[in-house]
């Protein structure tokens, strides 16, 4: 059994075409070509030719006078370009850009917290050694002095002490009581 054909939308606009009578010459040649040796092409033109007889049947309805006029004023209105006041074009505009901003915001705070959060909250141990970096440049002299009790006396001898000018205090003495220039002779 051969299997039907289908026919593309082209050809049954040409089937359509050589029922009304609006084909040319050589198109409808080849419509009857068609039909003689496509059997599928024959039932759709049966189909057609049925259903334009059945439009036949159907009562002519009579459009009333003011019809056309409405139809082409409907077209003009259709035709005109719409304008939008700008003010409304800047609501949308707004309005669109609105969540885009808002995310934006959320992204930025979210990355301040978090800074924030890694930066103040979490301990650095680092931090610490960076405030004890004056006692840890001068470990070395530190680690010479065998005894707290000496450095004691110097502070309080008040040798070291800065006077208004840059220079040693009025009053300071040169060495703490009880020692000589060389404080490993105890």
């Amino acid at each position: 059994m051969n299997r039907p054909t289908r026919l593309t939308s082209e050809v049954r606009e040409n089937l359509v075409a050589y029922l009304d009578g609006e084909l040319e010459e050589e198109s409808a040649q080849d419509v009857d070509s068609l039909l003689t040796h496509n059997e599928t092409a024959r039932h759709e033109v049966e189909v057609l030719a049925r259903t334009w007889e059945l439009l036949d049947l159907l009562p002519a309805t009579k459009a009333s006078s003011d019809f056309t006029e409405k139809t082409i004023t409907n077209i003009r209105i259709d035709a005109q370009p719409k304008f939008t006041p700008w003010l409304t074009l800047a609501q949308q505009k707004l309005r669109q850009a609105v969540p885009w901003v808002a995310s934006g915001i959320l992204v930025i705070a979210a990355a301040v917290v978090g800074f924030l959060a890694t930066h103040e909250w979490v301990p650095d141990p680092s931090r610490k050694m960076l405030s004890e970096l004056p006692l840890i440049e001068d470990y070395d002299q530190y680690v010479e002095v065998e005894s707290i009790q000496f450095l004691k006396e110097l502070r309080a001898s008040g040798l070291f002490d800065v006077g208004p000018n840059g220079g040693p205090a009025p009053g300071a003495n040169a060495l703490p009581a009880g020692n000589s220039g060389d404080r490993r002779a105890n």
